[in-house]
């Protein structure tokens, strides 16, 4: 029944979409599940804050074929992608920070007047979060609409888990990003 709705809200959705060549490209492109060399070179890119050097990206490129899972954990995982700590002065600079709670975390703007003050409270909405915590379970489907900056939705997805599926839809510009 689920993956039915799927379909058809993907199918709707990309009907429905700006007839851009970009947003055609990235939204009508196949999901593969297998990494690529252009995936491995996003990691170093997205992950590192930088490009492979010749030398490492001989070894990494022949890593392409293998579970883009297993790829993303790998960097994920490294010493480089730790010690950045993701807070790089990019994000200094952004007027941005990372708020780290107990089940996930979030890049907030500190001028934010409706979500920044979580960067200090770690609390949003408290009386939704208690009711979320107590009614999702494990495989659960949950619907965000209006999700701001994805704090429910992320909660939702660290309940749900692996099994379950969370659907986000916000249509503010500044939100998205």
């Amino acid at each position: 029944m689920i993956k039915n709705f799927l379909k058809r809200f993907s199918h709707s959705h990309r009907e429905n979409m700006s007839s851009s060549t970009a947003t055609h490209q990235i939204c009508e492109g196949a999901y593969s599940e297998i990494a690529s060399e252009e995936d491995i070179e996003a990691c170093f890119r997205l992950l590192l804050g930088r490009k492979p050097l010749p030398k490492e990206w001989y070894g990494h490129k022949k890593e392409a074929g293998q579970k883009l899972i297993e790829i993303v954990s790998k960097f994920l995982s490294s010493h480089e992608f730790k010690s950045r700590k993701l807070s790089s002065p990019r994000l200094a600079d952004s007027q941005h920070d990372i708020v780290e709670l107990d089940e996930f975390k979030l890049c907030l703007s500190r001028t934010d007047k409706v979500c920044g003050p979580l960067l200090e409270t770690k609390e949003y909405e408290p009386h939704v979060t208690a009711i979320l915590k107590k009614v999702l379970a494990p495989g659960m489907v949950f619907l965000d609409i209006g999700a701001n900056v994805g704090y429910f939705s992320c909660l939702a997805a660290s309940i749900v888990g692996d099994n379950g599926c969370v659907l986000s839809f916000e249509p503010e510009t500044y939100n998205i990003s």
